[in-house]
């Protein structure tokens, strides 16, 4: 079909055919079914194989009439496809242009692709494993629990379950404390003058808003979210401001990886910004 490897891999994953486990692609249940299987090399190891009479072009087909628009989720979870486009892109997963929703990368890996409308205009479809995803489930289907600390649910939120995750031990050592002018509690002063030029700016802006990726939850200290201004993507900034602590100095490098190999916008600060140095967000 004319694809490089890397091309390939992507429309793979992108019609439910493979996934990562572990660091390897192994195939899903219905790669298995259209004749993907694994073998051992005697060199490499295990290794990804597809039957040579797999037609992708049929796959393809295939895969796109089983996908799922907007509208169906909306009408798997009863509501309206404008409002699955809304959090679609909330999560980051599609953004809206004169084109139409695009799929961004982190869409790409959720499983989402991108078609042509009659009109001209670009739609995505998705596998229906979105439908099980946490991120959407947190919008669409969130958990009820009956006995929830209040202490806890506003200032340590849950990152990975019952794990007592790296930003769990920073909430411990590290609380929030100082109030901003839009009434967001924040760690520290940098944060604070952060909070308060967004606010000043008239720049709707979340604290520490959980965000879903591939490589699991990972909490911002801010989200900007898209069309703040006109044509804007969204943005997540991060305030290094708490160098030489240990706790700390782990879990921002830890974070930052995973957080620029998720396709997010980043803009990282430190405490030149507290001291005084302006912030432009385009």
């Amino acid at each position: 079909m004319g694809w490089t490897s890397k091309e390939t891999f992507t429309q793979l994953v992108e019609w439910g055919l493979i996934k990562k486990v572990d660091g390897e692609w192994t195939p899903t249940d219905r790669g298995t079914a259209e004749g993907a299987k694994m073998v051992d090399h005697p060199q490499y190891g295990p290794q990804l194989r597809w039957n040579p009479k797999t037609d992708l072009r049929k796959v393809a087909a295939k895969a796109a009439k089983d996908l799922l628009s907007a509208t169906s989720i909306g009408e798997h979870f009863n509501v309206s496809n404008q409002k699955v486009n809304k959090v679609l892109a909330e999560l980051g997963w599609v953004e809206q242009d004169v084109e139409g929703w695009i799929v961004t990368k982190l869409g790409r890996s959720k499983g989402g692709i991108n078609l042509e409308a009659s009109s001209g205009k670009m739609y995505a479809k998705w596998g229906t494993q979105i439908l099980e995803d946490p991120g959407i489930l947190g919008w669409f289907k969130p958990k009820v629990e009956e006995e929830v600390s209040v202490e806890k649910s506003l200032d340590e939120p849950d990152v990975e379950g019952d794990k007592d995750s790296d930003r769990d031990r920073l909430n411990k050592r590290y609380p929030p404390k100082y109030w901003a002018q839009d009434g967001h509690k924040v760690r520290s002063l940098g944060e604070k003058t952060i909070d308060d030029w967004l606010y000043v700016n008239k720049i709707v802006h979340a604290y520490e808003k959980t965000v879903v990726t591939v490589h699991g939850k990972l909490v911002p200290d801010f989200y900007i979210p898209a069309g703040v201004r006109q044509g804007s993507h969204a943005v997540y900034i991060e305030y290094w401001g708490m160098e030489g602590k240990t706790d700390y100095d782990y879990w921002p490098k830890e974070f930052a990886d995973e957080f620029r190999t998720s396709d997010l916008a980043i803009l990282e600060t430190g405490q030149s910004f507290a001291r005084g140095q302006d912030l432009e967000v385009g």
